[in-house]
């Protein structure tokens, strides 16, 4: 019985130990405690986000996301701007920092951890692929360019100016 009450109280101490060294935060102490990853560093890059050609493709909206009010009035997602650029970052690193800062939801397939698969990016802000017709999905283009690469594969370099635009027409109406 002893044995008993001493291997419970161990355990209890060990449990008690080990939450009480847990760093737990909200969700507002964690991205503000990560704002150096989309804050200007020594290298940036020019980025936004949009769905703008939904508005000249509005009949073909599925009705799920109109009700779902999913797409910005305007069409931009994330207007705009210059974010922090690290040695090696792809476009994908990129975007995945700017939307998880911002608390965007991103849908993708593929990882750009095993180097093995290319990613690819099924859906921004709710709002994905085919959401706008069977042609309508994600694109990114660098410095005005559709690159003809994952975008877990295109590195990005100081200066660069990257636009992530949802296309209703396989890219004939960005």
């Amino acid at each position: 019985m002893k044995k008993k009450l001493l291997l419970y109280i161990a355990l209890i101490t060990a449990a008690v130990i080990f939450v009480c060294t847990l760093d737990i935060k909200t969700p507002e102490e964690y991205y503000t405690s990560h704002i150096a990853d989309v804050e200007q560093a020594e290298m940036s890059v020019t980025v936004k986000i949009s769905c703008e050609t939904v508005f000249t493709h509005y009949d073909s909206l599925s009705e799920s996301v109109k009700n779902a009010d999913i797409v910005p009035r305007d069409g931009i997602i994330v207007p705009a701007g210059e974010f922090a650029l690290r040695e090696g970052d792809t476009a994908f690193d990129v975007l995945r920092r700017i939307l998880a800062y911002n608390k965007i939801p991103l849908d993708y397939s593929g990882s750009s951890d095993s180097g093995l698969q290319s990613v690819y990016v099924k859906g921004i802000a709710n709002l994905y692929e085919r959401d706008c017709g069977e042609l309508s999905g994600w694109m990114y283009r660098v410095n005005g360019q559709f690159p003809q690469v994952s975008c877990s594969d295109f590195a990005l370099n100081d200066g660069d100016v990257m636009e992530w635009v949802y296309s209703c027409e396989l890219g004939a109406d960005v």
